[in-house]
């Protein structure tokens, strides 16, 4: 009685340490079978295997099913879907990402960084429904998938979507960045979120001696007007914060909890991507923010000496 209590403890502890295992979202998956790599043989696809040898991550821009964008380590299903790129936007959509992205991803902090897949995916978006509203809403970026990321470049009007139901909500379109600034947005915006993820998984270290001076203990001040305030945010020298996925844009820091020394040279980094020297003088005046000023170089200088990336490059807008 005693032998059989206690190999069905061991096995229910196994079952518990295999589970535990399986939500570890640095674990290996066995992927070779889901896509044919590459997808083609245009010149696009030489570019896509190039990629591949560089970065380890396999660009899929066809042959997607709804369940490919809802596999998660946390949740089954999902409301996410996508479509094959058009042969149209395939080389332009490589070529975004060769020189907006992967320009700025190296070996230095990339190891096992990247998803063995990353989707580009022609109008991803969300979609839900209930007895009273069916709602269509466009998805830039996704970035927890159980082996991949998707990156959504080129969409449909809403209306080409969603032409049924009581009533429709029909937010945005997705549309292929072509102006110098539409393209300058896009990429921080993508960017941000692969840096961040590289800080929070140590690929990216932060100095040692880099929040030297700031106190994550005492209460900031963010109203606006109140820049003469000691405990201000950007006094104490928070540059604030760019919150969600789809947007590249600092809003204040809204309190002292939601930064750490951790978040807060991810801040800075994001800062450096964001602005420009001299845009850095227009929105935070070093006679009012010096301490904005001199870790802000003090960032972009670690940055460009320790993993060969000029944050400066992202900032630019022509």
């Amino acid at each position: 009685m005693k032998k059989t209590i206690l190999l069905s403890i061991i096995f229910f502890a196994g079952l518990i340490s295999c589970s535990k295992e399986d939500l570890n979202t640095d674990k290996k998956i066995d992927s070779a079978d889901r896509y044919d790599f590459p997808q083609g043989s245009q010149n696009w696809d030489n570019e896509i295997v190039e990629i591949y040898s560089q970065h380890k991550t396999k660009l899929i821009y066809k042959g997607f099913k709804k369940s490919d964008f809802n596999l998660s380590w946390t949740t089954m299903g999902g409301n996410v879907m996508g479509d094959d790129m058009k042969e149209n936007d395939i080389s332009r959509s490589v070529d975004f990402m060769k020189n907006n992205i992967f320009k700025f991803i190296n070996s230095t902090f990339s190891e096992k960084l990247l998803p063995p897949y990353i989707y580009l995916a022609h109008d991803m978006r969300t979609y839900t429904l209930s007895t009273t509203t069916e709602r269509v809403a466009p998805l830039a970026l996704k970035i927890n998938g159980m082996d991949f990321w998707s990156i959504c470049l080129t969409g449909e009007t809403p209306w080409q979507i969603l032409n049924s139901g009581p009533i429709q909500y029909l937010t945005g379109k997705i549309e292929f960045p072509e102006t110098p600034y539409d393209v300058f947005y896009k990429r921080g915006m993508i960017l941000k979120e692969i840096f961040k993820i590289a800080v929070t998984k140590g690929k990216i270290k932060v100095p040692a001696d880099f929040n030297n001076g700031f106190d994550f203990t005492t209460a900031t001040v963010s109203t606006a007007g109140s820049e003469g305030n000691v405990n201000n945010y950007k006094r104490r020298g928070f540059p604030g914060q760019i919150r969600t996925v789809p947007t590249f844009d600092f809003s204040a820091l809204p309190n002292i909890y939601s930064t750490s020394a951790e978040r807060n040279f991810i801040d800075y980094i994001h800062l450096c991507m964001r602005y420009t020297v001299a845009e850095l003088e227009t929105i935070y005046p070093k006679s009012q923010f010096p301490v904005i000023h001199t870790k802000y170089k003090e960032c972009a200088d670690y940055i460009l000496n320790e993993y060969q990336v000029d944050l400066s490059e992202i900032s630019d807008k022509k």
